[in-house]
């Protein structure tokens, strides 16, 4: 909560007159009140900006300056390369603040596919003897293939995303 300037100001008496007062006194008195004025005025403006900037805070910026001391505070850069996601209490994949996951490519396992069939074709070999070719259930002369397909590599599932940088205050 803000506290009123004036808790930050020390009661002072009335300048006696001023006609019996020096020059170098009057500056001294002077330069009290503006340094009293000053501290209460900072003391105003680091308690605003704590109020607005709490540590924790998160600011996103569009832009490569350094924000690492912005304010007057500490502040880092973070989740560099994720996105991020709304917490959901429900869910155990999203129900702490901080938690990652997810991968930037992944290789699926057989089970990971989608349920399918292939198709076969049978290679009719010659049979001994010269005859024509013909279908036989002798492993020898008819071989059952199914097409091969695939590289097995690594494939993307980024979902769409834009770059921003994030800083969050951590002093």
């Amino acid at each position: 909560m803000l506290k009123k300037i004036t808790d930050n100001v020390e009661i002072h008496q009335t300048l006696p007159d001023t006609p019996n007062m020096t020059t170098q006194e009057l500056k001294k008195e002077w330069d009290k009140g503006c340094k009293i004025i000053k501290e209460a005025f900072n003391s105003l403006v680091d308690e605003l900006n704590n109020n607005m900037f709490p540590i924790g805070f998160r600011m996103y910026v569009n832009n490569d300056k350094d924000y690492s001391n912005h304010l007057g505070f500490t502040w880092k850069k973070v989740a560099k390369g994720r996105v991020l996601v709304g917490k959901d209490e429900d869910d155990e994949d999203f129900n702490t603040i901080g938690k990652t996951g997810g991968e930037k490519k992944h290789t699926m396992t057989i089970n990971e596919l989608v349920a399918h069939d292939h198709g076969v074709g049978i290679e009719y070999n010659t049979a001994p003897g010269g005859d024509s070719p013909r279908l036989s259930s002798n492993p020898a002369y008819a071989t059952a293939k199914t097409s091969s397909t695939g590289g097995g590599q690594p494939f993307n599932i980024m979902q769409p995303y834009e770059v921003v940088n994030i800083w969050e205050r951590i002093l």
